[in-house]
């Protein structure tokens, strides 16, 4: 570990011991709390980009993790950790040492006279996390003013025939009102109202990690998404959820209702509860991530409400060293008739622990 824990034996000593709790904190935001904790940084350091250890390529340089050695005032030291990830909407999650030590009652590094928190510590987070509003409304600003003047992307666009197949139209892209801006194109997130709190900006020049997502202020993915809307003309048709914009237009072309791609799975919730009618998840199929399971499926199954219909993407054993997760790569692979098909044979959730153990 660094040199700054060599003056802390009881951090050192609680980090240990508190190593399963910490990787639990930190997988689902994809950063992998093993590896940072064999290379913490100096105390009060913030870790960034690609200074951050993840699970998956997919969150390489978008996260971040603060760091702080504190003490009570019997001086006992404690340690605090901080997880960012702007990827699935923007999620924060906190280690914090001395409450970690509290829960539990058979371990006992030293015995502190008083639990207090040190002040400074919190009001540097505070000032922290106002300039990154700032900063994240500014910028919102100026992503709105470039998407309002912005044209409708050709869908003739390289990238998305690309990604769709050669099945992209201008009608499609139109139901997610996708535009371009220079070299980027640009949906807009929206929520429940309507009101677009933020724009996920797509870089086609990149091959891995392309997608950013950008608010107005913190917090504002949670139960947003963004929209691709119905047929024009179609009604009473239920909606359907799933996580990415290009599984979402991947979906459009055999869906003509409602989608709303929610932009990471711990977001389906969020989006669902407002909803009084029966929905459907296209869920991913997170077979490869060990690390944190199968959480398309598991964080759609906590959302879902009794009567909801799943739809499964599938992939031949010949074709899992390539690590197919969602319909979009169903679609790469197998063509539009394979996602035609395995609409046909949805299945429903079931309020029983038993049958819904037996589906998965």
């Amino acid at each position: 570990m660094a040199q700054s824990l060599s003056n802390y034996p009881s951090v050192s000593a609680l980090l240990h011991q508190a190593q399963q709790a910490i990787v639990d904190v930190a997988a689902p935001l994809g950063i992998d709390a093993i590896a940072l904790l064999a290379q913490l940084p100096e105390h009060s350091i913030r870790l960034t980009g690609r200074q951050v250890p993840v699970l998956h390529k997919r969150s390489r340089g978008t996260c971040s993790v603060l760091y702080y050695i504190n003490q009570t005032p019997s001086g006992q030291a404690w340690p605090f950790l901080r997880f960012h990830t702007f990827k699935d909407g923007g999620i924060t999650a906190d280690f914090n040492g001395l409450r970690w030590l509290r829960s539990q009652p058979g371990v006992c590094l030293t015995k502190p006279t008083a639990i207090v928190a040190n002040k400074a510590v919190h009001h540097r987070l505070s000032n922290l996390a106002e300039r990154e509003d700032k900063s994240r409304a500014l910028y919102f600003k100026r992503l709105q003013q470039a998407y309002e003047h912005a044209g409708p992307v050709d869908a003739k666009h390289p990238y998305l025939q690309k990604r769709l197949a050669g099945l992209a139209t201008a009608s499609l892209v139109d139901r997610c009102a996708m535009r371009q801006v220079d070299t980027r194109l640009m949906v807009a997130i929206e929520q429940l109202d309507g009101r677009v709190i933020g724009f996920q900006l797509i870089y086609p020049q990149k091959s891995t990690d392309n997608k950013r997502n950008h608010v107005a202020f913190s917090g504002a993915m949670r139960g947003s998404f963004v929209r691709v809307a119905a047929v024009r003309g179609l009604k009473y048709f239920p909606i359907l959820f799933c996580e990415g914009v290009f599984t979402a237009l991947s979906l459009a072309l055999v869906w003509p209702g409602e989608i709303r791609a929610v932009l990471g799975c711990h977001n389906y919730q969020p989006c669902r509860k407002h909803l009084r009618e029966r929905v459907y998840f296209a869920h991913d199929h997170d077979t490869h991530k060990p690390a944190v399971g199968n959480v398309g499926l598991s964080k759609a199954m906590q959302a879902a409400l009794p009567g909801d219909y799943f739809i499964t993407p599938q992939f031949f054993p010949m074709h899992q060293p390539l690590k197919p997760t969602d319909f979009n790569d169903m679609l790469l692979l197998y063509g539009i008739r394979a996602l035609q098909q395995v609409f046909e044979q949805p299945w429903c959730y079931e309020d029983s622990a038993q049958k819904l153990h037996h589906k998965v």
